[in-house]
């Protein structure tokens, strides 16, 4: 018995490739259909079409999944196919990492000392380009979801997760800082202050994460703490005009 490892793709491109998409993982699911959710493997998760038209799949394993991913990179080099593959791992170590296949090759293009899931991994991506509301506020769920499961000194990937994510946070509005002025990216941080504090102070606590990481954590909590300042001040303001017209 292997190492489990989660696995996620996104693929894009022509109906005529995404079709092809589906066909190399219904290939997958139909070579290891006696197997799939014995608990060493489960393919059996039906593709889903995005409303932007990729497709998105997930399964787990401990093994078998090399086949197809040369499959699904000999696709894209003879088609408009590309596609996002993520894997991520909390058996025996947490780590993820984020590859774009296209045109035959794969390129790595992220890597982490915690299991962040697809979607906050591609929204890292997005951020490391553009100034993308969309893809922080899908960070900030992300960080949502971590610090709101549970964790103790002897088991803490979701900790961990909380690290990584709320440092990508962090290292965004720094190199962005038009997005802290976006009114419901100020609501939804708001919203994490009080779990955050106590991811950081776990965090100090347990010495988990990288250095940098939990220094992440802290200057966006600090962050924090700064827009809830700022709020309040105003409404200070106003009822201290309130009173002195009474």
């Amino acid at each position: 018995m292997g190492t489990m490892i989660d696995y996620a793709y996104r693929f894009e491109g022509s109906a005529e490739a995404i079709a092809s998409a589906r066909a190399a993982i219904e290939s997958l699911q139909a070579k290891h259909a006696d197997v799939s959710g014995n608990g060493n493997c489960d393919f059996r998760l039906e593709p889903a079409r995005g409303k932007d038209g990729s497709l998105a799949w997930r399964c787990y394993a401990t093994g078998g999944i090399k086949e197809f991913e040369s499959s699904v990179a000999k696709l894209t080099k003879t088609s408009d196919l590309s596609c996002y593959a993520y894997w991520g791992c909390t058996d025996g170590d947490c780590a993820s990492a984020l590859n774009f296949v296209e045109r035959g090759k794969w390129q790595k293009r992220g890597a982490w000392r915690a299991e962040i899931g697809i979607e906050a991994a591609l929204a890292i991506r997005e951020l490391a380009a553009s100034a993308n509301a969309g893809a922080l506020l899908a960070l900030v769920d992300a960080l949502r979801v971590a610090t709101s499961d549970g964790w103790d000194e002897d088991d803490y990937p979701w900790l961990l997760k909380a690290a990584v994510v709320a440092s990508a946070i962090s290292a965004a509005l720094s190199s962005h800082r038009d997005l802290i002025r976006e009114e419901n990216v100020v609501k939804a941080l708001l919203k994490i202050k009080g779990p955050l504090g106590d991811a950081r102070d776990d965090l100090e606590q347990f010495g988990a994460g990288r250095p940098s990481e939990r220094a992440g954590v802290a200057r966006l909590l600090s962050t924090i703490e700064g827009l809830e300042i700022a709020q309040a001040v105003p409404e200070a303001k106003s009822r201290g005009r309130r009173a002195m017209a009474l």
